[in-house]
């Protein structure tokens, strides 16, 4: 983006002291202030609308949301998930992927899992769910649609989606 700011139509030699001034020079002098001013804050706000930023701006709270934007050759270092604790929970249970890609519960009973706001078709979208199991005799179903290498976890049912804990823990 160039600016429209333009500090060269600003005569910082006018007025001249000691002698009569056009009061045209007066005149132009301001508006090409008021322009610069009003160009200005445009871009300001656009930049405030659009940036992402490492902390928040003075009476705001930091938002970086990308609205889908892509980020294209980037290099990540010391990246971490924002944690969701759901809490001892038990019955039906939605995990809302737009919260947090890092999400614990503990198990109160048996648990049956649903899943929310994944990216769209095309996309990929990951996520850790941490379970506490507080006893042997709680299982986990996953839903239907989770089915590919589904083979690989420990306790489950593949026929029914269902998973079985031989001991607590996490």
């Amino acid at each position: 983006m160039t600016s429209a700011i333009n500090p060269n139509n600003i005569d910082g030699a006018y007025p001249v002291a000691g002698q009569d001034n056009n009061s045209q020079g007066f005149r132009d002098n301001f508006t090409n202030t008021k322009t610069n001013f009003q160009s200005a804050a445009d871009e300001i706000t656009d930049l405030q609308s659009k940036a992402v930023l490492k902390q928040a701006l003075t009476g705001t709270t930091l938002d970086n949301d990308m609205l889908g934007s892509v980020l294209a050759n980037a290099t990540q270092v010391d990246m971490a998930y924002t944690r969701l604790a759901l809490g001892s929970v038990s019955g039906s249970q939605t995990i809302n992927y737009a919260t947090a890609m890092f999400q614990t519960l503990t198990t109160t009973g048996s648990v049956s899992l649903a899943f929310s706001n994944f990216p769209p078709a095309g996309s990929a979208g990951v996520l850790t769910l941490q379970v506490t199991v507080s006893s042997v005799a709680h299982t986990l179903t996953l839903p239907a649609s989770v089915s590919v290498n589904a083979q690989g976890i420990q306790g489950l049912n593949t026929s029914t989606n269902v998973i079985t804990f031989a001991a607590t823990g996490t």
